[in-house]
This record gives structure tokens, C-alpha cells and sequence, in this order.
């Protein structure tokens, strides 16, 4: 039977139905070239490397060395990312897609927020349910990457090699430096916000330098762009599973909850006020009940949860 390489690697990482488990046993048990093509995948994984204090670019070399032999160059693009994620310490919440058509490498999560380190030691951290990809030339001829999901980047400093982000037309292009981008197909705008360095944002004819703490909104349907200051420390906290909001309506703040939810909401007239403004952070694995316990201890109000809608009420109209 034939298997799928992207299953070999979902086996490895843990991220697998029990169903396709038992199609990759018994595509193993079938032939002893199968068996030894998985084994050789899975030393790699396991491979005992000597640490040292620049960790993030021990699966390079590696990567580099099993190159050079030319019975492994079929398995070097899956071990990549397997290989990047065990030196760097990270929990494993992605895997890699290799192409074998066109040399393209594709980190994908799922309901988890990976971190992980690129060919030229650049760290990414990507978040849930996004989607990084590069060509096998990666830090050869180039360092670019196409992202759609949202993403935090930790570019390693190369004056030869500009690093660019691709994402619809749309490219942000630095030397090194730490940014975040926003690039989610069902939403309208492409947000870049900029931590420090520098980074030129380009969308069609237009071209604007960002400086720190500084974010760029390009809305897709009228291409227009727009700038504009923002806290890093609201921006960012998605990579710790928070969510932190600052001095906003509890309404915008349940709407934007209910749609990272994906729970219906409605909220009856005169349960809020304008100047019902708060502050604070709810961890974003909590489930939407939870979520709502937190708030309505800030700004008292009452819920039901109904067939496929939750109803906010007052509290007190319903005592």
C-alpha cells in the first residue's frame, strides 16, 4: 500500500488519529524497506547531538551534514522541522509539509502555538491554525517565506540577505529584527506591527518604513493603508495564550471573543453603557463560559447559553 509522507511525520510528532496510527503500522509491517525508511526518519528525530549555547542552530549543521549523503536527502525536509523543534525545547504543535515537486516546506499548527527556528536561525513563532512556508533554497538565494495565520518573527541579521514575508501581494522585507504579523484569510485587513528594528511594509504601489511599536493595517478590499501606535505587550500576548485588552467596551470585547470563539452572540439594548470601559487578561484555551465568569465579575451581567446563540442579559432585570 502507498502512505502519505506527511502521516510518517504526524506519526513522529504525536499529532495523529489512532486510525491513521494503524495505516502507518501496517503500511511498516508490509515491507522491510518500509520498516527501515521509518526507522532511518525516526534516528534522526531521536538523534543525540551535543548542546551548546547556540542551540537554535544545532539542526542546521545537522541539516547541512545529512546532505551530503545522498541516500537521506529524501527524508532531510521532514527531519527539519522535527529536528529544530527537539533542539529548541519547544512542545511539538505543528508539522512540516514537504513537496517533493517543488521543494517547498510548509510548518503547520493546528489548535496549538508553535515555535520553531528556520534553515538561517531565524525563530518563528506562529499561531493557531496558520500556515508558514518556504522553498528548499531557503538562506541559499534567498530568505522568503509566505505566512497566512498570524505570526511572530525573530529574524536573525543578515546584511547580504534581506528576510521577506509574502502574504497576498503584500511583503514585508527586513534585515533583523522582531515583528508580528496578521494575515488571516477570512478577515479583511493585513496587520504588520513592528517590536524594534526597522521594516519596509509594501502592498501594490505603496511603501512605508515602519518604526517600533508602530503597526501598519492594509484593508484588502479598498487597499488602503493606515498607521498607527500600538502596545507590544497587547499585540504579542497571543504567543503566551493570553489575551490582554486595555481601556476597551465590554461589548467590542465580547463581540471579539465570541468571534475567536466561533459561538453566535446577542446582546440585548441597555445592558451596557458607553463608559462600560475595562481592563485585564483572560487566557485564550478557557472555553466561553469561563471567559464570561471573568467579565461579568468587571461588569456585572447575565447569560444563557441557547441552541446555537448565547443571549447577554441584565443581570438584575431577570432577578
Amino acid at each position: 500500500m502507498e502512505i502519505d509522507d506527511i502521516l510518517l511525520v504526524k506519526y513522529l510528532t504525536g499529532e495523529i488519529s489512532e486510525e491513521e496510527a494503524a495505516k502507518v503500522r501496517t503500511w511498516e509491517s508490509e515491507d522491510s524497506e518500509n520498516s527501515m525508511y521509518l526507522r532511518q526518519l525516526a534516528a534522526y528525530w531521536n538523534a543525540d547531538v551535543s548542546l551548546d549555547d547556540n542551540i537554535e542552530c544545532d539542526y542546521a549543521s545537522l541539516g547541512r551534514k545529512i546532505k551530503n549523503e545522498e541516500k537521506y536527502k529524501g527524508i532531510i525536509m521532514k527531519c527539519a522541522g522535527l529536528v529544530a523543534a527537539l533542539f529548541a525545547g519547544v512542545l511539538i504543535g505543528y508539522f512540516t509539509v514537504p513537496s517533493k515537486e517543488t521543494g517547498t516546506v510548509s510548518y503547520v499548527t493546528g489548535s496549538g502555538i508553535s515555535t520553531f527556528v528556520l534553515p538561517d536561525c531565524t525563530e518563528v513563532t506562529l499561531n493557531k491554525n496558520s500556515i508558514l512556508s518556504y522553498n528548499g533554497e531557503f538562506g541559499v538565494s534567498d530568505r522568503e517565506v509566505r505566512l497566512s495565520g498570524e505570526g511572530y518573527f525573530k529574524v536573525k541579521y543578515n546584511e547580504d540577505k534581506k528576510f521577506k514575508v509574502e502574504m497576498d501581494g503584500v511583503s514585508v522585507t527586513v534585515l533583523g529584527t522582531e515583528f508580528d504579523v496578521k494575515n488571516r484569510p477570512e478577515e479583511n485587513n493585513i496587520q504588520v506591527s513592528l517590536v524594534t528594528g526597522s521594516l519596509l511594509f509594501e502592498a501594490g504601489s505603496q511603501s512605508i518604513r515602519l518604526v517600533p511599536e508602530s503597526m501598519v493595517s492594509y484593508d484588502r478590499s479598498t487597499e488602503k493603508v493606515s498607521v498607527e501606535d500600538f502596545d507590544p505587550d497587547i499585540t504579542t500576548s497571543w504567543k503566551e495564550n493570553i489575551l490582554r485588552y486595555k481601556s476597551v467596551n465590554i461589548m467590542d470585547l465580547l463581540h471579539d471573543i465570541a468571534a475567536r470563539k466561533g459561538v453566535k452572540l446577542q446582546i440585548e439594548d441597555g445592558v451596557f453603557d458607553e463608559d462600560d470601559i475595562i481592563s485585564g487578561a483572560l487566557e485564550t484555551d478557557r472555553s466561553f463560559d469561563q471567559m464570561l465568569i471573568v467579565l461579568s465579575s468587571q461588569v456585572p451581567f447575565g447569560w444563557a447559553k441557547g441552541t446555537d446563540t448565547y443571549l447577554i442579559f441584565d443581570r438584575y432585570t431577570y432577578q
